[in-house]
C-alpha cells in the first residue's frame, strides 16, 4: 500500500534539493577538499569505503576499526520511495536535480 502524502512529499523534495544546492556551493568553493561517497559503495564495499574516507581525512584507522564499522553497516538498501506516491511532477523535480549535479549521476529513481 502506498502513502497519498504529496504535501509531505513536496517538502521532503524541497530540503533535498536545499541541501543538494548547499553541497553542490561547498564543491565549488572548496575544490579538492569534499569526498563524494554514495551509500551503495558503503553497503557494497564497506572496509574499502570507510578506508578511503579515512584516507581523505588523513587518519590511521586500525584493521579493528574497520571490521567493527564495517560489521554494522546493512548491506540491504531501503526503498523507501515505493511506500510513496509520487506525481510526474515530483519525479521531474528529483530527475533534474540528478541530471543538474554530477555527484549525483550514479543515483536514479529506480536504483
Amino acid at each position: 500500500m502506498q502513502c497519498d502524502c504529496h504535501e509531505e512529499l513536496d517538502d521532503a523534495i524541497a530540503e533535498y534539493s536545499t541541501q543538494v544546492r548547499g553541497s553542490s556551493q561547498v564543491k565549488k568553493n572548496f575544490p579538492g577538499r569534499v569526498l563524494d561517497v554514495h551509500g551503495m559503495d558503503l553497503m557494497e564495499n564497506p572496509r574499502e569505503t570507510l578506508m578511503k574516507i579515512c584516507d581523505f581525512l588523513e587518519i590511521t584507522c586500525t584493521k579493528k576499526y574497520l571490521e567493527d564499522c564495517a560489521s554494522i553497516v546493512n548491506p540491504v538498501p531501503s526503498h523507501t520511495r515505493q511506500f510513496v506516491k509520487w506525481t510526474e511532477i515530483q519525479l521531474n523535480r528529483v530527475q533534474m536535480l540528478i541530471e543538474n549535479h554530477s555527484f549525483l549521476q550514479s543515483y536514479s529513481f529506480e536504483n
